[in-house]
């Protein structure tokens, strides 16, 4: 299992973590794109810039998984790796649970797969998606917001410390700060970070990352252990 969790900032702002992804992936088979997190209007354009970043990478193979039916059709071990890209949380666990492609992408996981999310991607691996909250909408009305818990019980944001103001940056740390109190180890990504999840337990990659646990605050560098 390799899972590379990104706070979001795409590979301009954490290359460490999308070369590791690039690393890691089976050329030999291609790369399934998920975007259920975006809305169905923008799907062909977001794979066509995946598509094109790929190619950079020299990755030629991709798919795109545009509809929940597609995951019936689809044996997640015939691909190379899976990237998941952001958008809005809530919509995206909803859909991902609707075909029971959460199951899928955990067993998928277990078997030796690799992954990577960013935003969105990478907040449903963890315990719970509520603490994104402060950033995202719960337009689906999703009731239960469990992730697939894939970080030792720890929950994470995006995003974090990447508003647009200083304003917009003091209101999202107090709504994190807030949340910890009920979300007690809450991890807050920003775009730079990452978090590597193996078989043998988490490390941070790129900046540093701080994170809340049982009330107390403090800061993971790179290369760091998170469990």
């Amino acid at each position: 299992m390799k899972m590379i969790l990104s706070g979001g900032g795409g590979a301009a702002k954490n290359p460490a973590a999308f070369d590791l992804f690039i690393r890691s992936v089976n050329k030999h088979k291609p790369v399934l794109y998920l975007c259920f997190a975006s809305r169905p209007e923008n799907y062909a354009d977001a794979y066509g810039k995946f598509t094109a970043m790929m190619v950079n990478y020299e990755v030629y193979s991709t798919r795109l998984c545009d509809s929940p039916e597609m995951f019936d059709k689809y044996d997640l071990s015939e691909f190379g790796g899976i990237f998941c890209a952001g958008g809005n949380t809530f919509r995206l666990l909803k859909t991902l649970r609707d075909c029971r492609a959460d199951r899928k992408i955990k067993d998928y996981l277990k078997n030796g797969g690799v992954y990577y999310g960013t935003s969105a991607g990478a907040i449903i691996a963890g315990a719970d998606i509520m603490p994104i909250i402060y950033l995202d909408a719960n337009a689906v009305v999703l009731r239960d917001t469990h992730g697939l818990n894939m970080i030792g019980g720890w929950s994470t944001v995006a995003h974090y410390g990447d508003a647009s103001s200083e304003f917009g940056n003091n209101e999202w740390n107090e709504a994190v700060l807030a949340l910890s109190a009920e979300f007690h180890k809450l991890i807050a990504l920003s775009e730079e970070s990452a978090i590597l999840v193996e078989e043998s337990g988490a490390t941070i990659l790129g900046e540093a990352c701080k994170i809340f646990e049982n009330g107390e605050e403090r800061m993971i560098e790179n290369g760091g252990r998170l469990f």
